[in-house]
């Protein structure tokens, strides 16, 4: 088969033939015609780059350098050279000068506007248009052969995986893997049209990893992400496409000013990085820039290994061993916990491309791809990654976290693939171990470990006091990055050798940390950020912990707590220094506290081994992060609100919807959790109510409303019960302390076995204030000896709010009340505000959403078009007769019904012509093929209103009572048909509350849904855009007409 001379720019075949006066490929010819009035600038790299087929794209500078170095000239230039082997570039000098553009084969005429495609055999340019090509067509014929050439073999072959066998691999696997990172950027989502694609090359470069132990072979699979997925880190717009003109909501917030951070945050929304999102909102630490100082932090938070450590015995082959079961679906649960939002290690690939390429929906694909990363993962897990690979797979990308007190965090992002078996020994290992470390150490693999120690202290605290024994809290310096690798792998050979490959291989030998480009190499700990780092340190301390006799002793992860007499402290102390001193850990004396349970605040000579500890009052002291006394319990409640405080300020400007989202379930409650469960928040109610009156204020800016007493008590319950979601502190306190304290009292027994002390102390006087708060609950159901989640003291305290609400309610609120309590009727509430997705909902419909919710005023009253009177509430625009506001929200559901049930594989039509009730009036939908016993579905939508006065008084009696009644009208008046077909009436209300026939529907959808897609929360996610369609519809409903009417005025 002939072949043509290379290009003389990127050694690819030159189909192209001779452009611009030099041979090239049709890129390297398209590339030059782009760029050649458009310099790209100056080279980052110093003009060095290397230009071939794969590396092309890199680097524009050099590569429109070497098409100038290659003979490359503009067309008004350009003179091209004849050829022997293609006669078309050959013409007469006496016709004078050569065209820029040779003619159309089949009109014989030039022209610049119109595309061109090449015969693969006889080279000669051809117009789309004129042989029947569209640019789509046109685009996916990687070789096209004129009428006259069909017969003939094309002289190029098709160009077939992007990174062949014989693409060279670097020396140094980890550093040209550092290198590209800097270079490429690899898109965080990968598009569902490539998804499939890319899956069967990343499945085949996996198994040629497996299979072959050559160096190309792994340098394909791990540099695959940055060659295949990604662009070039600068911002140069690419060759290939032209930019695509942004689509824009007229109806979505605007950025105030010129705000980095909300621009920052509305773009997390947009990639639904919930996450991400939320760090922005929240936080106060930073990302330290890659610069000199932040290289010399870092390596002092990286310290060398001791002379003195000899790793080798522990490197010699072990006993062996069973090997651990891996099987694809443990493989697939660990991609799914992996956070969606984590970023790429060297090698590109994120936990969300992981997770999207084993989706369902790339089919055998996706299957093919998991089989192969389960093989991997054994082999990751015997420890058998070849050595010339093995810095290249556990290196890290490490960033620098600024703390608020100063100094550095290293967090060290390794590639998804060890991630993935470090999490599967993780599991496995917690698991057997936890029973061996607790309750000394509850770190890892205890439930509710941290809150227990806090639990545990009070009550020796609570026990002991006026005695003459103290309490002293020990800080460890730089802990997860000083501790020995010899005393790591010794504790992981002895308690789970099954781990030992994996263990030994990752940390045996120095591994490469890069930070821009500068290498810092990790030679003692466990990298901060590797699923196995927390267990492993326990099981390093584990040993000398256990040898520890004073009466409390409690430690999670770095964080000691030692209690007893002044003698028993002092000779834990003195043992515990020099012996962890001889594992590399060294005792931070002037960050360990010590406080006496007497009151007595001189240290004399009790702890000389800590000379520069501080002395902390009893009533100042708190046990990770959790104040002990109720002193204390306002600054630590203050403490806790900062984050709040700071997403209260935050989110203006990310939009309406966006911001309730963050505010209901992110901000107030949900940052001080672990606060209410760990401390008597309950006895400070006026700092909590300070912190609810600022959450009371926001929410009333973000939506636009006023909140009365009523509708704040209402918007504080949880949706299921008719509220928004965003809880008061005041009353989620006493419930989480409670709940907290009977879930660990099993655990706080054998902690304080010693002391005597369960825990019952403070569990009885905060069972008494529940029931002194609601007296109308049953005692028995909260018994103190049994565990009592917190869901259910929740609920009952929130049903006893929600009856108090109803017994001041005439019909219509009660009819409001009773249908936002209702299941699913708040599902717009739980949606993620994703504009892509067409989840996020305008400012105003936000306003409309929330105060009808709440019974909040809408407008003030006005006068219909129809002259009728609307009130505050504007309950009449919701089905008035003579507003087209309400057209859309009957169109919306109908097609959200459509799209679900193509996505289910059962294609439908609305308003099919022909098929009537026999009144002239069609059914809103039909399916085209059998849905069910061997009949098509067909559906009728209504939405009726709630607040109707034909229907008002049977909802306040009974919730859906109108949705029941069209349900009924609906079949009555489809009898006929429903003898043929099956026949589903969608009834809807305007408070989102869904009648029987679709909710049943919908959750019939959802399963056939999820059969095609494997994710589980399709019925959820379809409810939730009904429920968003409702809400649309009834925000048009209400401000179409006001639009108009202040239009008159």
């Amino acid at each position: 088969m002939a072949s043509l001379p290379a290009c003389a720019v990127c050694d690819a075949d030159s189909r192209k033939g001779v452009s611009y006066g030099a041979r090239s490929c049709p890129s390297c010819s398209e590339f030059f015609r782009r760029r050649v009035d458009n310099d790209p600038g100056a080279c980052a790299h110093g003009g060095k780059c290397e230009i071939t087929l794969h590396t092309r794209h890199l680097c524009a500078p050099c590569r429109l350098r070497k098409c100038r170095t290659a003979g490359m000239r503009p067309r008004a230039s350009a003179t091209p050279a004849p050829s022997q082997d293609d006669e078309t570039t050959q013409h007469s000098t006496e016709a004078g000068p050569a065209p820029a553009t040779p003619p159309c084969i089949v009109c014989d005429s030039v022209n610049i506007r119109k595309q061109i495609v090449t015969c693969s055999a006889c080279r000669r340019p051809a117009h789309q248009t004129c042989v029947g090509l569209t640019r789509v067509q046109a685009s996916a014929l990687p070789i096209w052969n004129c009428s006259a050439c069909l017969h003939l073999v094309p002289l190029a072959d098709p160009v077939g995986n992007p990174l062949p066998d014989h693409e060279p691999a670097p020396a140094d696997l980890a550093a040209g893997l550092a290198d590209l990172k800097r270079r490429m950027r690899v898109p965080s989502h990968i598009p569902r049209r490539k998804q499939h694609r890319v899956a069967t090359e990343l499945a085949d470069l996996i198994t040629k990893a497996l299979d072959q132990s050559t160096a190309t072979a792994r340098w394909n699979l791990l540099s695959y992400a940055h060659l295949s997925l990604g662009n070039p880190a600068n911002n140069t717009p690419s060759t290939h496409t032209r930019p695509r003109r942004k689509h824009t909501n007229e109806d979505h917030p605007q950025i105030n000013g010129n705000d980095a951070l909300v621009r920052r945050i509305r773009s997390k929304c947009a990639d639904a990085d919930v996450r991400g999102a939320l760090r922005l909102l929240t936080t106060s630490d930073t990302v330290a820039p890659p610069n000199a100082e932040t290289v010399a932090e870092l390596q002092t938070k990286h310290p060398p290994a001791p002379p003195e450590e000899d790793l080798s015995p522990l490197c010699r082959d072990q006993p062996t061993t069973t090997p651990l079961d891996i099987t694809v679906e443990d493989v697939m649960a660990a991609i799914q916990s992996m956070p969606p939002g984590s970023s790429a290690g060297l090698d590109g690939i994120r936990p969300l491309h992981l997770r999207q390429l084993t989706s369902k929906r790339n089919a055998e694909a996706g299957v093919r791809l998991l089989t192969v990363l389960t093989a991997l993962c054994r082999r990751t897990i015997s420890g058998r990654i070849p050595d010339p690979a093995r810095n290249a797979f556990f290196g890290a990308s490490l960033i620098a976290i600024r703390k608020k007190q100063g100094g550095v965090r290293p967090i060290a992002i390794g590639s998804s693939y060890c991630h993935l078996a470090s999490k599967l020994v993780a599991k496995r290992m917690a698991t057997s171990l936890a029973s061996q470390l607790a309750p000394t150490q509850l770190g890892v693999g205890t439930p509710l470990g941290c809150e227990t120690a806090v639990h545990a202290g009070r009550s020796y605290v609570s026990s002991h006091y006026g005695s003459d024994q103290g309490l002293v809290k020990l800080d460890l310096s730089n802990a997860f990055n000083s501790v020995t690798r010899e005393a790591v792998l010794t504790q992981v050979g002895r308690r789970f050798p099954a781990a030992m490959p994996l263990i030994r291989q990752a940390y045996a030998q120095p591994t490469p940390l890069f930070v821009a480009d500068k290498v810092i190499w990790s030679c003692r700990g466990v990298q901060q950020g590797d699923p196995l780092g927390p267990l492993l340190f326990a099981l390093a301390i584990d040993p000398i912990i256990q040898n520890l006799h004073s009466p409390l002793g409690l430690w999670y992860l770095d964080d000691g707590t030692l209690a007893g007499t002044a003698d028993s402290v002092s000779t834990d102390i003195a043992t515990l220094v020099p012996a962890l001193q001889r594992i590399g850990l060294k005792v931070n004396s002037q960050k360990c506290e010590a406080t006496f349970l007497h009151g007595n605040e001189v240290m004399d000579e009790t702890f000389s081994e800590l000379p520069d500890a501080r002395i902390t009052p009893l009533s100042t002291l708190s046990l990770l992060g959790a104040p002990i006394c109720a002193e204390s319990l306002p600054e630590a409640l203050n403490t806790a609100s900062q984050d709040t405080k700071r997403m209260i300020e935050r989110v203006d400007g990310i939009g309406s919807h966006a911001a309730l989202f963050f505010l209901s379930r992110y901000a107030s409650v949900p940052r001080c959790t672990y606060l209410m469960r760990a401390a008597p928040t309950y006895l400070t109610p006026w700092d909590l109510l300070n912190i609810d009156e600022a959450m009371r204020s926001a929410i009333s800016l973000t939506c636009n409303i006023a909140l009365t007493d009523k509708s704040w008590i209402q918007a504080s319950l949880p949706t299921r019960l008719g509220g928004i979601g965003v809880r008061r502190m005041e009353d989620v306190a006493l419930p989480a302390y409670i709940s907290s304290l009977s879930a660990t009292r099993d655990l706080i027994r054998l902690i304080n076995g010693r002391a005597g002390d369960d825990g019952s102390a403070q569990l009885a006087p905060a069972l008494t204030a529940f029931s002194d708060l609601y007296p109308t609950l049953d005692d028995t159901d909260f018994n103190a000896n049994t565990q009592i989640p917190q869901r259910k003291l929740d609920e009952a305290a929130s049903h006893c709010r929600l009856d108090t609400l109803l017994q001041d309610s005439n019909q219509v609120h009660r009819a409001r009340l009773l249908a936002a309590a209702e299941p699913h009727t708040g599902a717009w509430l739980d949606a993620l505000p994703v504009e892509l997705l067409g989840l996020l909902l305008p400012d105003e419909a936000v306003r409309v959403g929330v105060a009808m919710r709440l019974g909040a005023p809408v407008c003030l009253p006005h006068r219909c078009k129809c002259g009728s009177t609307a009130d505050s509430l504007d309950h009449h625009q919701l089905s008035c007769c003579r507003e087209p506001g309400r057209l859309p929200r009957h169109a919306a559901i109908n097609d959200i019904i459509r799209r679900g049930l193509a996505a289910a594989g059962v294609p439908a039509l609305l308003e099919l012509r022909g098929l009537d009730r026999g009144d002239g009036r069609r059914p809103d939908g039909v399916t085209l093929t059998p849905f069910s016993i061997g009949r098509s579905l067909l559906w009728d939508t209504t939405c009726t209103n709630t607040f109707c006065a034909t229907h008002v008084t049977d909802c306040a009696i009974s919730p859906g009572a109108a949705a029941r009644a069209a349900e009924q009208r609906k079949r009555t008046r489809y009898a006929a048909l429903a003898q043929r077909y099956r026949f589903e009436p969608l009834a809807v209300e305007t408070t989102g509350l869904l009648g029987p026939a679709i909710s049943k529907l919908l959750a019939e959808l959802g399963r056939r849904i999820t059969t095609q897609t494997g994710e589980k929360r399709e019925t959820c996610w379809i409810r939730q855009r009904i429920s968003l369609a409702i809400v649309r519809g009834n925000a048009a409903a209400i401000t179409v007409p006001l639009t108009e009417a202040a239009s008159l005025l």
